[in-house]
């Protein structure tokens, strides 16, 4: 979310208000690795609609979801920049994953992050869905591909199973 519109950042803030931890994308990103992240690979223009998205903008970063991990790092999702970053405690983006398309909602699970992203569909002129399992050693496996038409949230259960939020 945004404490100052018109540059991205998050605030965790304890129960009786105190900033516990803040982090401002301007400071860590440079206008280099932003550009080279904001396109969507060699789609058509039409399904590149990112690029109307310049850094100097507001909401140039779209932060959509944070989530702090067991070991008080956060991951966080980018759709601008299709990544999603793993910041440490201290702040420092200590892996950046690039090529997620417009991703959202990151959850690690088992040592593997589980997301949504989207790839274009020339036969329906839309967005297609998909839920996408990176495991530590790279690999990638789909899920639901296709099913979705816009994931807003993944949550890992306590019996390992996932609840995804669809709209």
């Amino acid at each position: 979310g945004w404490a100052n519109k018109g540059d991205d950042e998050f605030v965790e803030i304890s129960p009786n208000g105190e900033v516990i931890f803040s982090w401002n994308g301007s400071e860590h990103i440079s206008d280099e690795q932003w550009a080279q992240n904001a396109k969507i690979g060699n789609w058509p223009t039409r399904w590149n609609r990112r690029l109307k998205v310049t850094k100097k903008g507001k909401d140039w970063l779209h932060i959509n979801s944070v989530e702090k991990l067991n070991d008080g790092s956060y991951l966080i999702s980018s759709p601008n920049i299709n990544s999603i970053l793993k910041i440490s405690k201290s702040g420092d983006i200590v892996e950046w994953i690039g090529g997620a398309n417009i991703v959202h909602d990151p959850v690690q699970l088992n040592g593997s992050i589980i997301f949504s992203e989207k790839f274009p569909n020339e036969e329906k002129s839309d967005l297609v869905e998909r839920i996408t399992v990176l495991k530590p050693s790279g690999e990638k496996s789909f899920l639901l591909e296709g099913r979705l038409r816009a994931v807003r949230g993944i949550t890992v259960l306590e019996d390992g199973w996932l609840n995804i939020v669809s709209s």
